[in-house]
């Protein structure tokens, strides 16, 4: 990870190779909700400041909260909310979880500059259960559903790039509704 510190070299702290501020983490707790039939940004949104990025920069996105699956069932679809536009497609069915349910979930986004000018390789994965079952150890008798996703994904290195987990719902019928209640954000490598 990153460049060795030889001995007696001047430290300096900026963003540079081998500078103190190469390798860094930011999180929040403001809570966001979707509850619409539209993508948008389900956590916390973060910038990845222009040309920062090069070849082999990886960033690690986190979040997780709550849901209620709503009156009405619906499907949940999961993205890569790249510079405001959804990238990749995960389909949660509507038939997974009761009417009604509360649910907690989690998802890790991560992205790696390829080339260090426009292209990416984003992956996403993470999981839905119930908030009040005792979990047996078998995914079927929780009602858990792991998910996993991985595109390429082109933004330009050169211009600031906005990451985010993205979801919708098929429908508004019943009211679902999913929030994310924490978000961390790091650059990794």
């Amino acid at each position: 990870m990153g460049t060795q510190i030889l001995a007696g070299q001047t430290l300096i702290a900026d963003t540079g190779n081998g500078h103190l501020n190469q390798y860094y983490g930011l999180a929040d707790t403001t809570v966001t909700t979707v509850t619409a039939a539209t993508f948008g940004a389900l956590s916390s949104v973060y910038t990845i400041p222009a040309g920062e990025a090069t070849a082999g920069s990886a960033y690690r996105l986190a979040c997780s909260g709550s849901a209620v699956w709503g009156s009405t069932q619906q499907t949940l679809f999961l993205v890569f909310w790249i510079n405001g536009a959804s990238t990749g497609s995960l389909q949660v069915d509507a038939s997974s979880f009761s009417a009604s349910g509360t649910l907690r979930w989690s998802a890790v986004l991560e992205m790696v500059s390829a080339d260090g000018i426009n292209s990416w390789e984003c992956g996403l994965l993470g999981n839905i259960n119930y908030a009040s079952q005792v979990l047996t150890g078998l995914a079927t008798a929780n009602n858990t559903v792991g998910f996993a996703d991985d595109q390429p994904v082109t933004a330009a290195v050169s211009s600031n790039i906005t990451a985010a987990v993205g979801a919708r719902w098929s429908s508004v019928t019943g009211a679902p509704t999913i929030s994310c209640r924490r978000t961390t954000f790091a650059k990794i490598s």
